[in-house]
């Protein structure tokens, strides 16, 4: 049986971006893909764009509340064993979530954090390394949920 993924996106003013996102949500392999948008209260054309993606799970926030008040709705309506968040403006390669998935299970791990790479408007890299260095990433040491937000403050 294949693992069930949630891709989260938070979207604000990303009508542009958002279908590169979905589609990179869509194209992954290996996993039972379910995709929710979550719109922090865009003024722009996102909730029409929407309408073009019957099969993406799409939440509204009446007001805008920022990316946390996104992703934090997606995170309510999401029915995956586990959930990847991808910004709007960001994608990822085919097979990703698969990989990290069988990863985060063979550790028996609760929560997998990824590299990325930078890349511009056409999708080229900008450099030829990831954004984190793996040479100085510790990936033996398992880390604590409060290890993770003291990292982040």
């Amino acid at each position: 049986m294949l693992p069930r993924a949630t891709a989260i996106i938070a979207a604000y003013n990303a009508v542009n971006e958002l279908p590169t996102s979905i589609a990179a949500a869509q194209c992954q392999s290996d996993v039972q893909m379910e995709i929710i948008v979550a719109d922090d209260a865009s003024p722009d054309a996102t909730p029409a764009l929407m309408e073009r993606y019957p099969d993406v799970v799409y939440r509204r926030l009446e007001q805008n509340g920022g990316p946390s008040a996104a992703r934090n709705a997606a995170i309510d309506a999401a029915t995956g064993d586990w959930i990847a968040v991808l910004d709007a403006d960001d994608t990822m390669t085919p097979g990703r979530l698969a990989a990290m998935i069988a990863l985060a299970e063979e550790k028996d791990a609760d929560i997998l954090l990824g590299n990325f790479r930078r890349v511009d408007d056409r999708g080229e890299p900008i450099d030829d390394a990831p954004y984190l260095d793996p040479a100085t990433l510790d990936t033996n040491t398992p880390l604590s949920a409060e290890d993770y937000v003291g990292h982040n403050q």
